[in-house]
């Protein structure tokens, strides 16, 4: 006679099927059935029970520089064949480029690295500088703007002039778009006018905790 399984909310593993030679009896089917009822349960109260993203942890996530600002216009450098920028004509110039649209609230920024060349060797203070960075702006008291910038953390060159990856100390932030605008702040280095600096790409690290 047909009878009922009562589901589990457990990812219920491994699933057992009959083998050759098992009789067909209920015993050798419901152990496969009861495994796939409690795997539907179990995706369905993850589905409906307020989870909306599936946990990640160390997703990589490339800033665009195509919408990168620079705060002064003459001293940008795009080039036809692939996008990155040059610091030629200002000395220790800064280039903002907004993140909001790869993080969300609730994630875990845990770290960011940058592809760049120094146009010369220079001492840390000097040379190519990178802050991850947040504005938390005051919508309830317009005058209080423009708010001070927040650095979450940062990084510089080696130092060399040689083509490089730089890597950001490993920190732990938890984005909250409510009221915070994120974006990379790039220095270029205090002799680009004469040496210039290229950054060609910003990458963060990012995990989402919910499960």
């Amino acid at each position: 006679m047909p009878h009922s399984l009562t589901d589990v909310s457990t990812f219920t593993a491994p699933a057992v099927a009959p083998a050759d030679g098992d009789n067909d009896a209920q015993a050798s089917f419901d152990p496969a059935f009861q495994a796939l009822a409690n795997r539907t349960r179990f995706l369905l109260d993850k589905a409906l029970g307020g989870v909306t993203a599936w946990p990640i942890v160390g997703e990589a996530r490339v800033a665009s520089l195509m919408n990168a600002l620079p705060d002064n216009q003459s001293a940008i450098g795009w080039f036809s064949t692939r996008p990155f920028w040059t610091a030629t004509t200002v000395d220790a110039m800064y280039l903002l480029c907004g993140i909001n649209d790869i993080v969300k609230s609730g994630e875990v920024i845990t770290a960011f690295d940058a592809l760049c060349k120094p146009g010369a060797a220079r001492s840390a203070a000097n040379g190519v500088l990178v802050d991850l960075c947040y504005v938390a702006h005051d919508w309830l008291t317009p005058t209080n703007e423009p708010v001070a910038i927040t650095v979450i953390a940062a990084t510089h060159d080696d130092g060399t002039s040689n083509k490089q990856r730089i890597v950001a100390t490993p920190f732990t932030h938890t984005v909250d778009r409510t009221i915070n605008e994120y974006f990379f702040r790039v220095r270029s280095g205090s002799t680009a006018s004469a040496a210039s600096d290229f950054l060609y790409a910003l990458r963060l690290i990012v995990t989402r905790p919910t499960a």
